[in-house]
């Protein structure tokens, strides 16, 4: 019996997802709710974040040494975290225990305690995070990056700043988690499972929430920048961002492609050009990234003082080069790639519930693996090259930190 899926909506807005694997030894799922940095207030900054964390500071008849327990004693493997766009509610269990994890990630969510004394302890250790990139400049760069290129709100942090968060209050939480609704909301189930059973348990016991749904999300306008911040190091951080496509867009296959050929392995066009040629940098990569509406490529170099202005050269030269197109061998390679990465994610029960809800999320629909195979064996020079040419990089966003600025 091969991979069959499945999506519902309910009455009360929440899509349920489903893909049971015949031979998976566990069941995880994942709950998106729209939302996310976002929607955190300018002057409260990290809302998102700390919300989502004080919901387990206790829940129901638990406070928050019982419900840790809870978890623990049916091997419950739980993460949560907030995003952008969203926050996460995500797990691991044996399939007999699916119920009853799921049971605690709603109870957190509908009778949370949301403690004042909690919710002191948990912006300690945001301010002491937010304090520890000064010692992580690679970190700090691309917090700072992020701020400059993404238009507002996206360009909210996550992790707020140090004078947000200490403004935020127990109201400020308490009135974001009233606002947590299932309109829009997705679930996803993924492994070894009943889909009648989910249904029901999911139609029985979650059939009770309600809430009003988000407006659409309004971004600011666009611009990018030049900017640098002075750090006393030996070292030069170096950050690119520019535009790319969104996850839902049709070009998005060939987007990745491109990424991958500028960064993936040791033969990808800035290890070559950038460290193996010159050996201008001890560290140097491109990645992809994507929201609902706009998608980016985020390019790094980490250099000396010395070599920093050369290295900004060449890694800018290499990005607007990609607009000339790619080999028959770097196509080939970076399907391969791009294929395994798609293939090792569905191997995960965890992995492949979490990007279940995000390309739902996303796109609006969810990829089998056969489709996404098709779609990248489908894929031809002459396509990727007339992508990468019609959307060659002109304008970048630029941060740097270290001693000296490289951009002249």
């Amino acid at each position: 019996m091969g991979v069959t899926q499945f999506a519902k909506k309910f009455d009360n807005g929440l899509t349920v997802l489903g893909e049971q694997h015949p031979q998976a030894h566990t069941v995880a799922f994942s709950l998106l709710l729209p939302g996310g940095s976002t929607q955190d207030p300018v002057t409260r900054m990290g809302l998102a974040s700390l919300t989502q964390e004080l919901l387990y500071k206790g829940a129901g008849p638990w406070d928050a040494k019982a419900l840790a327990t809870q978890i623990d004693q049916i091997g419950f493997q739980e993460s949560h975290h907030a995003e952008r766009e969203f926050v996460v509610f995500s797990g691991t269990v044996l399939p007999q225990h699916l119920n009853k994890a799921l049971q605690l990630v709603y109870t957190t969510l509908q009778q949370p305690h949301l403690p004042a004394a909690g919710l002191e302890e948990l912006r300690q250790l945001a301010l002491h995070q937010l304090m520890a990139l000064e010692d992580a400049p690679a970190q700090k760069m691309f917090y700072e990056l992020a701020q400059r290129f993404f238009p507002f709100p996206l360009s909210q942090p996550v992790e707020g700043t140090l004078e947000s968060l200490p403004r935020v209050a127990l109201s400020d939480i308490q009135g974001l988690w009233q606002r947590y609704s299932p309109q829009g909301a997705i679930l996803s189930v993924a492994g070894a499972f009943d889909t009648e059973k989910v249904l029901e348990y999911l139609g029985e016991n979650f059939k009770s929430w309600r809430g009003e749904a988000l407006a659409p999300l309004a971004l600011g306008p666009r611009k990018h920048s030049r900017e640098h911040v002075h750090k006393d190091t030996e070292q030069v951080q170096i950050g690119v961002a520019y535009d790319s496509v969104p996850l839902a867009h049709p070009d998005y296959f060939k987007a990745r492609i491109g990424v991958l050929a500028l960064s993936s392995g040791m033969s990808s066009r800035l290890m070559v050009e950038v460290r193996q040629k010159r050996g201008l940098v001890y560290s140097v990569f491109a990645s992809y990234v994507t929201t609902r509406l706009l998608g980016a490529v985020l390019g790094y170099a980490g250099t000396t003082t010395e070599r920093a202005q050369e290295t900004l050269e060449v890694l800018l030269a290499e990005l607007r080069r990609l607009g000339q197109g790619i080999q028959p061998h770097e196509l080939d390679k970076a399907k391969t790639r791009l294929k395994t990465n798609f293939i090792v994610q569905g191997e995960s029960t965890r992995s492949r519930a979490e990007s279940m809800v995000r390309e739902h999320f996303y796109a609006g629909k969810v990829w089998t693996l056969d489709e996404v195979m098709r779609t990248i064996d489908q894929l031809t020079l002459e396509e990727v090259n007339a992508y990468l040419e019609r959307s060659a990089p002109r304008d970048f966003t630029i941060m740097t930190l270290g001693k000296r600025n490289p951009v002249q």
